[in-house]
């Protein structure tokens, strides 16, 4: 995984760092250059929350789909026995007898 946000910021937080206790003047053309750095860096800074928060829920998808996937196993392989031993099979009404 690139660290580009993490690079660019820190590269911008030391080029004020390094300027201190001086104070500090911009002019148009360096205020211009932050602004679309920064701009940018919220741009990707988006991006890699988008795409953490879609790998979040894609697990979480992953995890309930095993879930029930083993519920369903059991519920399949657990049919209810009598205690004369005859099954129990649901009437759902859907045939006339």
């Amino acid at each position: 995984m690139s660290a580009v946000l993490s690079t660019k910021l820190n590269e911008i937080a030391g080029y004020f760092k390094d300027r201190r206790p001086t104070p500090i003047t911009i002019n148009e053309q360096s205020r211009q250059f932050f602004f679309e750095q920064i701009s940018i860096l919220r741009d990707l800074a988006l991006c890699m929350e988008s795409e953490l928060n879609t790998f979040r829920l894609l697990e979480a998808d992953r995890a309930g789909r095993r879930f029930l996937d083993q519920e369903a196993d059991a519920a399949l392989h657990a049919a209810p026995i009598a205690q004369d031993g005859n099954v129990f099979r649901p009437d759902f009404g859907g045939r006339k007898s």
